[in-house]
């Protein structure tokens, strides 16, 4: 019966930990946004901040950042998970 209690708590911590963070989007150009991570929806504290780009004819949002000239452009990581985007590695073959 302890043991279950544990588990009982830790799946309820677990949840209460992952179900606060509220992520708030604060529009810069219609393809840039800044997007800021808080820890709770009370939105006092926040745990982090990132600028994200969606390129013309994406559907999806990088990480982007802005350059000394005052234009945006992909992080190398949001660079990288554009082109896995547009090139996936096919899963469905005859392997090993």
């Amino acid at each position: 019966m302890k043991k279950l209690n544990i588990i009982v708590l830790c799946g309820l911590f677990s949840f209460a930990l992952s179900a606060c963070q509220t992520i708030s989007y604060e529009s810069i150009s219609s393809n840039v946004r800044n997007a800021t991570t808080y820890e709770s929806d009370k939105k006092e504290k926040v745990i982090g901040q990132k600028i994200q780009m969606k390129p013309a004819g994406s559907s999806r949002w990088y990480e982007a950042e802005k350059t000394a000239s005052g234009e945006y452009k992909l992080t190398p990581s949001g660079k990288a998970a554009k082109l896995q985007d547009e090139n996936p590695i096919d899963g469905g073959g005859g392997g090993c």
